[in-house]
Parts: structure tokens; sequence; C-alpha cells
């Protein structure tokens, strides 16, 4: 077991700890069984896509075919606004085999982790295409998680072009989605979890509490180092949903019901992790960009 592996392993442990927890604070809320089951079901469908994650790092060739895979990812959210589900003059949803999914709370935290990660000018066009859908659906919340971590990725970003775009372009669309989201009627267990979660008793918003904040420890440097621009970008991009969730109605992530939320989570987590030095030397080739020292989606191997 090298360093990755255990880094990758931790982390994990902690993101299953928050789904687990919320699923918990659920049940003592008396939900609907099928809430805290969904959301489970959800973490390991999660843990399952980093695991094919893993397999597609060893497949793809050298260079950079991640970048059009979440180019391809990204056209999902405007196409959900154009064909999917929705309510009110809001769409935001499909459904896939009589199960209702948001397609934004699956791909925008991967993605906006990917582009802190390896800022591009491809990747840059992957925010910037999500971000339009997210002011099409609209959604205020997905547009505000995009826009806060390429805010933060861009006092980093090595690509000032890139980052320019990725910020400009999320926080337009946060901006379009803000004033043109209509107001919907709250759905218990999705929205306005927390603060319920407070009320309902010690227990329950206890495991709401430590739901929530177990939620950001993957990203939080274990040792005395600087924290990563991806890390930040994961932190700057919850915290959003958190703030949406707790200032409107919108749904609260992991600690509420909402498999997809839990989906995009654990993917995002996944891709916090980074291979010890030797083995990113061994696994990079040349042609990467020098002086970052990651390689593409290795950061998802666990061996």
């Amino acid at each position: 077991m090298d360093g990755s592996q255990r880094s990758l392993r931790v982390e994990l442990a902690l993101a299953s700890g928050a789904v687990i927890a919320g699923c918990l604070s659920l049940v003592a809320a008396g939900a609907p069984l099928r809430m805290p089951l969904i959301n489970f079901v959800a973490l390991l469908i999660g843990a399952a896509g980093l695991m094919v994650l893993r397999g597609l790092s060893r497949l793809l060739p050298a260079g950079r075919p991640v970048d059009g895979m979440l180019v391809v990812a990204s056209f999902a959210v405007p196409l959900t606004a154009l064909v999917g589900a929705g309510t009110d003059g809001v769409v935001r949803w499909v459904v896939v085999g009589g199960l209702t999914l948001q397609p934004a709370m699956l791909i925008v935290p991967p993605l906006a982790v990917s582009f802190a990660l390896r800022p591009s000018l491809v990747r840059a066009a992957a925010v910037a295409v999500a971000a339009v859908g997210t002011a099409l659906q609209p959604d205020p919340a997905a547009a505000a998680m995009l826009a806060s971590a390429s805010a933060l990725a861009l006092f980093r970003s090595p690509s000032r072009v890139a980052g320019a775009i990725a910020a400009l372009s999320s926080a337009v669309a946060f901006a379009v989605a803000l004033a043109t989201a209509p107001v919907l009627p709250p759905t218990p267990h999705v929205e306005g979890v927390l603060p319920a979660a407070l009320a309902s008793g010690a227990a329950t918003g206890v495991l709401a509490l430590a739901g929530a904040l177990l939620l950001f420890m993957p990203a939080l440097p274990l040792r005395r180092s600087r924290i990563r621009t991806e890390q930040l970008a994961f932190i700057g991009l919850w915290l959003a949903c958190f703030g949406a969730a707790l200032t409107g109605d919108y749904p609260t992530p992991v600690i509420g019901f909402g498999g997809s939320a839990v989906v995009g989570y654990i993917l995002s987590v996944g891709l916090l992790s980074r291979p010890s030095r030797s083995a990113a030397a061994t696994a990079r080739p040349p042609s990467h960009a020098p002086g970052d020292g990651r390689p593409e989606f290795e950061e998802c191997r666990v061996a």
C-alpha cells in the first residue's frame, strides 16, 4: 500500500462518513426510508464510479483525453434545460428508468475540481458550457458552485486566460440564474434540512452537523502543508452549495435527500487524492505541463 492508496482510502472513509451521517439524520428526522436508502446506494455508485475512472486512467493513451470527456459531460447540463423534466419554468432534472436525476449536481462538482486541478482552455470551455446550462435551467445553486470554485482557482491558476474564462462565465451564469429563477415551494428533507434538523432534536441536529462537517474533511490537509488549488475549489463549491441551501429553497447536499449530489460529491472527493511523487514521476509523460506534478485522472487510482 503506497501513500496515494492510504490518502484516497482516508478521504473516501471521511466522505462515506458524511453520507452515512446524513442518512442517519434523515431517518431520525422521520424521512421516508427510500430517501436515506437512495442516498446510501448513491454512495456505492459514486465509489464504483471512481473504480471505473481508475480503470479508464490505465486504458487511456498518453495526452489529455480527459479534457474531451469533461467537455462531453458538460453538455449534459444545457441539454437538461432543453429536454429535461421541470416544473414552474425550472428544468433541472432528467428521468431515467423511473429515477429522477439532476445532471448539474452530478457533473459540476467533479468538473470544478478537475479544472482547478489542471486548468486549460479546453477545461475552461467545459466550465463555460456547464455554466450556460445552469443559467438556462435556471439553477442558482449549481451556478454558485461553479462560480465559487472557478474564482478560487483563478488566484492560483498558471493559465490566467483559462481561469478568467471559467470565472467570468460562471459568474455571469450565476447572476442570470439568480435573476430568472422562480421561487419554488420547499420539499421536506431536501431543502431547509439543516435548520429543520437542528429544530427536530439533539440527535438529529448532531447527526446533520456531523455530516456537514465531515463533508469538508477530505479537502483539509492532514499535515502542515500549503492547501492545494483543487482543495480550495472543493471547499469553495460545497460552501456555495450549503450557502444556497441556507439562504434559499435549494437542496442541501449530502445530508439532505438527493442521490445526484451524493454521486457528484464522491467523484469530486476522488479527484483530491494524488499519487506519491515517485508514482507521479513514473506515470506522467514528459509532455505534461511542467511544474504541477499531477497526472490526469490517476488521482483516482488506489493501486
